[in-house]
């Protein structure tokens, strides 16, 4: 049985969530224009992070924990000190929202996603913008530096997917073929192959060498959530059509495929590789076995649509954040609900 120790919230929906790695903080980012930070002790805010004039968009620690980014609706990007809690820095070059931002393997760069079409890049050193990449004709929705911080990944409603240099801050390729706008796109954990997560209902793996399409994932039958890279060389997909699916990362063969009732919305990888959390419509939240896709526990208590969820470094813990107002951390240990 689930039990609710408390619920802590916000005034409007929460649509993203983070774990800081130092083990100490939560981030939470909401409609209601703030960033909350909480104590994962104790589960007390330790503060509320105002300045954004518009709905949040974006939340995400850096990989060290020493600096906390938010983007939003109003065009903006701040840098945060999340222990003063106080702002390091605010962006505002971009001439409209920011959906996505992502910190360099180093935390020295951070690149921004913007719907003004273009992909930017700041020095978090100097706190200054370092390049703008111009290329995409519609809207940019969402980027990543590969694990070795060489290359950068925008995905964008032009049905594209760019690869750009990150030190000749140049485009490597423009990776065409989908239909509809792409999403997302993610590296694997190499950055020899890159898949793009489609409005067409399919993904495409990508070698970042060549640009060449590799595999077209086909069977899902709307938008295409999230892909995640397997070490076994499976790779897996969420979709708004309710599917969870595994593939072979060679062939492109779909090897599995599960069902649900009602869309996904997110998907989130243990840090141990044996877990997959699963964001869901339906206000519920999967845990499920890596392996088998069997589900070891079903998170119940949300009483919106869950939209993001995030494992704790040591994956003793899952952070769920929902339309509810409300972000709810799980002890995976003894199922309990512990936010």
């Amino acid at each position: 049985m689930v039990q609710q120790i408390a619920t802590l919230g916000h005034q409007d929906q929460v649509i993203a969530c983070d774990f800081s790695s130092q083990g100490n903080l939560v981030a939470t980012a909401s409609l209601d224009k703030t960033v909350r930070l909480w104590h994962e002790t104790t589960w007390n805010c330790a503060g509320e992070l105002k300045g954004h004039t518009k709905w949040l968009s974006f939340v995400r620690f850096s990989h060290n924990g020493h600096l906390l980014c938010s983007s939003g609706f109003d065009g903006l990007i701040k840098i945060w000190n999340p222990v003063s809690r106080k702002c390091l820095a605010t962006f505002s070059n971009h001439e409209d929202r920011v959906l996505c931002c992502d910190f360099s393997p180093n935390d020295t760069l951070l690149a921004s996603a913007s719907h003004d079409r273009t992909v930017r890049l700041w020095n978090l050193e100097t706190m200054r913008s370092s390049e703008v990449l111009t290329g995409h004709t519609n809207y940019v929705l969402y980027c990543q530096f590969s694990n070795n911080g060489k290359l950068l990944a925008s995905a964008s409603a032009d049905s594209t997917v760019r690869l750009w240099s990150v030190k000749q801050k140049d485009v490597l390729g423009v990776l065409r073929g989908h239909t509809a706008g792409v999403g997302r796109c993610s590296f694997n954990d190499d950055g020899s192959m890159i898949v793009s997560c489609s409005y067409d209902g399919s993904a495409k793996l990508w070698d970042t060498a060549t640009g060449a399409c590799a595999a077209t994932l086909q069977g899902h039958t709307r938008n295409v959530v999230k892909c995640i890279f397997l070490e076994d060389g499976r790779l897996v997909s969420i979709s708004s059509d309710g599917d969870l699916r595994s593939w072979d990362q060679r062939s492109g063969i779909c090897l599995t495929a599960v069902h649900t009732n009602n869309g996904l919305m997110d998907a989130a990888l243990s840090h141990n590789k044996q877990l997959l959390a699963v964001a869901s419509l339906d206000h519920t939240v999967t845990v499920r076995d890596i392996r088998t896709f069997v589900t070891t526990a079903t998170l119940e208590g949300h009483t919106g649509s869950v939209f993001a969820v995030s494992f704790a470094p040591d994956d003793s813990m899952l952070l769920s954040c929902s339309s509810d107002r409300t972000a709810r951390v799980w002890s995976l240990s003894s199922g309990r609900f512990l936010l």
